[in-house]
């Protein structure tokens, strides 16, 4: 973490007191850093790997999404929303998250856009992809169903 805060700060170095420790401005940094740099790790997957990698990074996406949207620990049966669609929380401790679908939908949004990318990236793509899109839009929750149909290209 030291290292993130340090290279997304030009070079400055974040005191960690205790040797472990945050303090509240170094999390918060930390947390701002790691989730900018998750965004970029999905940008960079849909617009730079060549087309074996990005099947397999959608292949291992679509199977995230589908342990999170159709395991028996699903939102609707244990009864926590915490998966729900970001700036709506539905959970009793405000809790949030981002379903693997949202990531995965927005990536196949860049396949398409990238004007560099050869046609036939776009259609394997789209193949792993659009059934993944088509189960999630028969979910029960509605959040999911609707964001499974409602990708703006």
């Amino acid at each position: 973490i030291q290292e993130l805060l340090k290279e997304d700060s030009k070079g400055k170095v974040f005191d960690l007191r205790g040797g472990s420790l945050l303090s509240g401005t170094s999390a918060a940094k930390a947390v701002c850093t790691l989730s900018t740099q998750a965004d970029r790790l999905f940008e960079d997957a849909a617009n730079k790997l060549n087309l074996v990698a990005l099947e397999g990074f959608l292949l291992k996406l679509r199977k995230a999404s589908e342990t999170q949207l159709f395991s028996f620990n699903s939102v609707a049966d244990t009864g926590d929303y915490s998966l729900a669609m970001p700036g709506e929380s539905k959970s009793t401790q405000e809790s949030r998250g981002v379903l693997h679908l949202f990531r995965l939908g927005e990536g196949m949004l860049r396949i398409v856009r990238n004007k560099t990318r050869p046609l036939l990236h776009m259609m394997r793509a789209w193949s792993i992809v659009a059934p993944h899109l088509m189960m999630a839009a028969c979910h029960k929750e509605r959040h999911v169903s609707q964001k499974a149909v409602s990708q703006k290209a």
